[in-house]
């Protein structure tokens, strides 16, 4: 989830890829604003929590994002 340029709520499933301790790679059919925040949910990878984008850049019809985890958020890998 964010807010988009007008200050609306977007909702979004992204693919995660690049994922780490510190951030993850999402691809989305959306731009978005570096330095802006999101809030990701994603609890098959255990991941809860926001996240500042750091990049997005076009790739075909899509965009990638990257995004730092913020607020002490880390992903600490899955859990047999």
């Amino acid at each position: 989830m964010w807010c988009d340029a007008i200050g609306d709520d977007k909702f979004m499933k992204a693919s995660a890829r690049d994922l780490s301790e510190a951030g993850v790679g999402l691809e989305l059919p959306e731009e978005l604003q570096v330095r802006s925040y999101v809030i990701l949910r994603a609890s098959e990878l255990g991941i809860h929590g926001r996240a500042s984008v750091r990049h997005c850049q076009r790739q075909g019809l899509k965009y990638i994002v990257g995004v730092e985890f913020s607020g002490g958020m880390r992903w600490k890998g899955l859990t047999a």
